[in-house]
This record gives C-alpha cells, sequence and structure tokens, in this order.
C-alpha cells in the first residue's frame, strides 16, 4: 500500500528545531550501467542533529545474493525518527545513512541472483540505508502461506523458499533453509500466532 504525506508532518519533531540541512538537492537516479559510481545519502552524523546530504563513494563490490538499487522512492516512518534521536531497539553508531523501504530500479545483481536483473523495478526493506540514491539490499526472499497454491504463486513471483505454514513449522523451516541464522527483516500482514513465529 502506498499513500503521500507531506514530509513535513512525518518529520515534525525534526522541522521544529531545525534539525534537516541539505548541502544538495537529492535527486533519484536513472538506472545506468558501466563503472560503479558514487551517490548521494542523507547521513545522520550525530544522533538528533541535522541530517546532512553528502557525496558518497562507490558501493563495495556485491556480495552474490545482493542487489544494487537506483532509489525512486522513500519511506519515512517513525522507526527512522527513532532511530535518528538514538531511540529505536536498534542503536547504530554514527555516522549511518537511515531509511528502511524504499523502490526503485535494480542497477546491478550479484552472481547468485537469478529472480532479478537490471532493469527491473522493486520494492525492498533494508535494515538502514535507504536514504540514498543507491542502496544495496539482499535479494533472498522467505515466502510464507497456507497452501501448497498459494506456494505456487509465491514462487512464479519470484520467491526463493516458501513455508507452508499449515504443514510446517515456520521457526524450524527458515532455520533450514538460513543456516540458524535466520531473516533480517520479517514483514508480515497476517498477525497473530504467524507474527510471533515470524518474529521469533
Amino acid at each position: 500500500m502506498s499513500f503521500y504525506t507531506p514530509p513535513e508532518v512525518l518529520l515534525r519533531q525534526c522541522l521544529r528545531s531545525g534539525k534537516i540541512m541539505t548541502r544538495y538537492a537529492l535527486a533519484s537516479t536513472a538506472c545506468s550501467s558501466g563503472p560503479r559510481r558514487g551517490y548521494r545519502a542523507a547521513v545522520i552524523n550525530q544522533l538528533g542533529q541535522p541530517i546532512v546530504v553528502e557525496s558518497m563513494p562507490p558501493h563495495k563490490p556485491l556480495k552474490a545474493s545482493e542487489v544494487l538499487i537506483s532509489t525512486h522512492a522513500v519511506g519515512i516512518n517513525f522507526a527512522d525518527i527513532l532511530l535518528w534521536k538514538g531511540q529505536y531497539q536498534v542503536k547504530l553508531e554514527p555516522p549511518f545513512v537511515p531509511g528502511m523501504e524504499l523502490s526503485g530500479k535494480v542497477v546491478e545483481v550479484g552472481a547468485d541472483v537469478k529472480s532479478y536483473k537490471a532493469g527491473d523495478r522493486v520494492f525492498a526493506i533494508v535494515p538502514n540505508g535507504g536514504f540514498a540514491e543507491m542502496c544495496v539490499a539482499d535479494s533472498r526472499v522467505i515466502g510464507v502461506c497456507g497452501g501448497q497454491d498459494k506456494g505456487q504463486f509465491l514462487k512464479h513471483q519470484g520467491v526463493d523458499h516458501v513455508v507452508d505454514y499449515k504443514t510446517e513449522k515456520i521457526r524450524d523451516r527458515v532455520k533450514e533453509i538460513t543456516g540458524s541464522k535466520g531473516v533480517n527483516v520479517a514483514v508480515d500482514q497476517v498477525g497473530g500466532e504467524t507474527l510471533l513465529d515470524c518474529v521469533k
């Protein structure tokens, strides 16, 4: 689901104290090929202090399961504000680039990525780094659903692994798939016991 909310509403706490500052206009970039180039990002250099748009060096070479995305739109949510204030459940040491949800186009893919290619339009959830012209995201996706038909649909949509919660235990299957490492991000649309299993 997408919607438009004026940024002054989302960042009211920051704006009231003059906490947003930019050195350059932040604009999305077109999908391009060729040598990796630098990009611009909104950086938190000190918790609770102005967010500054800075020029960044090129991203490091991609890991096998990663994709590089040219960012077109970024969500600003309550977690980002808490992260900026140093009050989020995950503490990051500055400098860092906030932003947990974004959409854009794939620019480059890692060696093991088969479901995406350059030019694909995508939506990504990342731990941070979304407030930038370019962002790296992991492409392993585990889909959880109830029933084989839904599982086949998810695979057709590009999901790497499917867990059928009607016949499998989510926690056990995810541990098996990830080698007991778990997942970086869990997005739940159901709630209840499914949400608890995903979080665990």
